[in-house]
């Protein structure tokens, strides 16, 4: 008799344990399935670790829309910059071997560069500190998606542009210096820049899904990428796989990347004091940080220390994150270019850690409404194509309304029009004010900030979710 009510105790905390685990992964599919409603997103595959070990991965949606395949955990996706973790691990090995020095110029490795990019280190360019211009931002670079190019073409794309400032000296996200990383390490490696990850991270992992893409391959489980037009999906744009490099060309599944966050939990591929480097905010020049260290952004809070990274390619959106003193991982994968795996990734782990939801922001007095009004109606005439050029700064004229501007403009319109705009908080000095705003666009709630010099020119917006 005593045995039997022991068993019945032991029965009833497996059926709370199970019962527990449901609802949790009951709420993961509500927020991915709704997230993937709002952005029109195809497919979408998800994995959560708790100390490098799986607590939840599965798919959802189409990873092909046209052949009605659902997505998996196994569903293969272009990973975008999400790549630039493995060039700078990769990096990283070969210093520690002594092969490569973290303060060796470039210069050292890649013969002909311009005698302006002297002064560039391996360590400006795995913290996008290296003022080069980003082949990726020049107007021709969205007319030349197609265009097949050699590793040296591309770098030199970006040698006749001047520095756009000093070496250490500022945080510019740049994916011409991950490419010309990828090319140092094919160098100092002796071998292709694939086959280095595949030797020395992808097979002893066990990754076997994760490589550099190439379309000519048959490869298992691959998803397509897509974008929305606003009457439906529509095949994303082709680019040339000559062209990302070290900085965005590989592809991997999550179950893939899972595998990859449990060595990032041992010493397996680096000891521990060099993927600390990696996750150590570069001290720029002046001695401020940035919030980038070796090809992972840094999100530190208290108590919260996280990094993390994104990325975008045509048709696919990425966005691995890792809380190391939650000791939590998410990773989200998806094949929509408007996919906003950061929203879905920060909901899932405010389900586990509470502790990580900010309070809602509240609106406050607005004192100068002429100001929002206009900063309003620039916003619109930014969704529509039709804003006032001029009250932009030249860096965000390209952005906005350059031969490139199809992707941001894209990004904000596929939630629907604005309905209502918020003063949040507004702070200002002598030289600048930054405001923000909560506003909803479709039924989506965001965040949008402004940063607006002494010139009353808008120099920086930024959107963001706000639920």
């Amino acid at each position: 008799m005593k045995i039997f009510r022991l068993y019945i105790a032991f029965a009833c905390v497996a059926t709370a344990q199970i019962s527990h685990a449901d609802v949790t992964a009951g709420k993961i599919d509500a927020i991915v399935k709704e997230e993937m409603r709002k952005r029109h997103v195809p497919a979408a595959s998800v994995a959560v670790l708790k100390d490098g070990k799986p607590l939840l991965e599965r798919g959802y949606g189409l990873a092909n829309v046209e052949l009605n395949v659902p997505a998996t955990a196994a569903t293969v996706y272009e990973i975008g910059s999400v790549t630039k973790q493995f060039t700078a691990t990769a990096v990283m090995m070969l210093v520690e071997e002594g092969k490569i020095g973290l303060d060796d110029p470039a210069s050292k490795y890649l013969e002909g560069l311009p005698d302006t990019w002297r002064g560039i280190t391996i360590r400006h360019l795995l913290t996008h500190t290296s003022g080069i211009k980003s082949y990726t931002s020049l107007p021709s670079f969205m007319q030349n998606l197609r265009k097949d190019y050699k590793p040296d073409e591309i770098i030199k794309l970006s040698y006749e542009i001047p520095l756009e400032f000093k070496p250490g000296e500022k945080f510019n996200y740049n994916n011409t210096g991950y490419f010309m990383l990828g090319m140092i390490i094919e160098k100092v490696g002796g071998k292709p820049y694939g086959d280095f990850l595949r030797d020395r991270i992808f097979s002893p992992l066990g990754m076997t899904s994760t490589r550099v893409n190439n379309f000519k391959d048959v490869m298992p489980n691959r998803a397509s990428g897509y974008e929305w037009s606003g009457a439906g999906f529509k095949n994303a744009d082709f680019l040339s796989m000559t062209q990302p490099g070290g900085a965005g060309v590989l592809v991997s599944t999550v179950l893939d990347m899972a595998k990859w966050d449990a060595a990032l939990n041992s010493e397996k591929l680096l000891k521990r004091t060099g993927l600390q480097k990696m996750w150590t905010p570069f001290k720029l020049n002046d001695g401020s940080l940035s919030n980038y260290g070796f090809g992972w952004e840094i999100n530190n809070s208290p108590g919260h220390r996280g990094v993390s990274h994104g990325g975008g390619i045509p048709g696919f959106t990425t966005k691995i994150r890792r809380m190391l003193d939650d000791r939590l991982t998410v990773i989200v994968f998806t094949n929509s270019g408007s996919g906003r795996p950061d929203a879905i990734a920060q909901k899932i782990a405010e389900v586990y850690v509470p502790a990580l939801k900010s309070p809602p922001a509240k609106p406050t007095a607005d004192n100068d409404p002429r100001l929002t009004a206009r900063l309003r109606s620039l916003f619109t005439g930014v969704l529509d194509g039709k804003a006032d050029r001029e009250a932009f700064s030249p860096q965000l004229q390209k952005l906005l309304f350059g031969a490139d501007s199809d992707g941001p403009r894209k990004e904000m319109n596929v939630m629907g029009a604005l309905k209502s705009f918020e003063l949040i908080s507004r702070k200002s000095d002598d030289k600048k004010q930054a405001l923000l705003y909560k506003a909803v666009l479709g039924s989506t709630a965001v965040e949008i900030s402004f940063a607006i010099d002494e010139q009353n020119k808008i120099v920086g917006l930024g959107m963001r979710p706000a639920d």
